[in-house]
């Protein structure tokens, strides 16, 4: 993927520690999450070109559930850095 150029969702952590922020375009671009206190990424997501519109982060802020238009979704585990399912 390339870094994400446009902005159309972000998502808080339930503990406000963290935020995702993803695309809705289908556009080969990364999404991020981002430690909301030092502004540093913390996770980098390869979403590819896959639409997603909508994202949660788990209470701990460890995984990611992502969301598409077309009754798909995915897990990421944001710790090991790689998807669950």
């Amino acid at each position: 993927g390339s870094k994400l150029t446009a902005v159309d969702y972000a998502r808080f952590s339930p503990d406000g520690r963290r935020v995702f922020f993803g695309h809705a375009r289908h556009t080969d671009q990364d999404a991020y999450v981002a430690d909301v206190a030092t502004g540093q990424i913390v996770a980098t997501v390869p979403v590819g070109k896959d639409y997603y519109h909508d994202a949660a982060l788990s209470a701990d802020g460890c995984l990611l559930a992502l969301a598409d238009g077309y009754n798909k979704g995915r897990v990421w585990d944001l710790i090991e850095g790689k998807e669950r399912f």
